[in-house]
């Protein structure tokens, strides 16, 4: 994939005004760069339309509202800072836009804080779809998931460092993608994504307690629903996810993802046909979705 640096066609809104990617400057002072308080979203675009656009919205003034992050009129922003980018946006390819909130640089003493107004940070960079049929190859990773009576996982902040030490574990070993644990050994979720697995015709992910709420995962288990599947959401041992037929990811910008390694087992008839079931609906879904404006 192409670096922002190597691609001009990547963009950059902050708060009204519009430059390209390579232009853009945030004041080193920023409660997000020194102590990694942000919120985000990243949205996928298709046919210059953002997909599950509503539910993006409504996590983004959830997390902010936990995190005590004051923006005015942040969803209006938001929607005017897209549909402003979009002009500049090629219709036919796919684009990761992130919409990132912080804090004033000078709201922050040290730890503590005064009430400003925060600022909205949105990024459009094109998106390439990794098609590789072999599918994921992922790893338990040592590194455990916050446990959420340190770190509400619902709320979709900049803090990475956890997911990020995670990944590299995996990507050192040489897998493509981390599955981290809780504290007691059961399935979370990896650096990125939500974790499913399927056996039997029934169908297995981490409560939300202990995850972030994904809008994909709540696409999935909703669609699983309609077909009929059985689904599970708890506490399961990691025993559980190398007794499953079938394993895929699911997230905003890669949708649906299959598993086809993990660890040393190996899953050689990958996708099985219940991901191949929901790979075909999501595709549908978010086709239709593209046929409608929400700018």
């Amino acid at each position: 994939m192409l670096t922002d640096q190597e691609n001009p066609r990547s963009w950059f809104w902050h708060d009204g005004v519009k430059s390209i990617l390579t232009d853009a400057r945030i004041s080193w002072m920023t409660p997000a760069l020194l102590y990694g308080e942000s919120v985000f979203e990243t949205i996928r675009m298709e046919n210059g339309v953002p997909l599950f656009m509503e539910a993006h919205l409504s996590r983004l003034e959830s997390s902010l509202e936990t995190l005590e992050i004051e923006v005015k009129d942040c969803s209006q922003r938001v929607l005017r800072g897209i549909q402003e980018l979009s002009v500049e946006m090629e219709k036919n390819i796919l684009w990761r836009i992130r919409v990132t909130v912080l804090r004033d640089a000078i709201s922050m003493n040290g730890l503590d804080f005064k009430s400003t107004d925060g600022h909205v940070f949105i990024t459009a960079t094109p998106l390439e779809v990794d098609d590789d049929p072999s599918g994921i190859s992922a790893k338990v990773v040592n590194v455990k998931k916050i446990p959420p009576e340190c770190l509400d996982p619902s709320v979709k902040h900049g803090n990475y460092l956890n997911n990020l030490i995670a990944q590299r574990e995996a990507r050192k070993a040489g897998f493509d993608a981390a599955v981290m644990l809780t504290m007691n050994g059961d399935v979370a979720e990896s650096a990125s994504a939500n974790i499913f697995w399927c056996r039997d015709q029934n169908v297995y992910t981490c409560s939300r307690e202990y995850v972030l709420p994904g809008i994909t995962r709540q696409w999935v288990i909703e669609q699983c629903r309609k077909q009929g599947f059985q689904v599970h959401e708890g506490l399961f041992s990691v025993k559980e996810l190398f007794l499953a037929d079938e394993i895929f990811f699911s997230s905003s910008i890669q949708g649906l993802a299959y598993v086809s390694k993990l660890d040393h087992q190996s899953w050689s008839d990958a996708p099985g046909p219940m991901t191949r079931k929901l790979l075909s609906l999501y595709q549908e879904s978010c086709q239709s979705m593209a046929g409608r404006s929400v700018l």
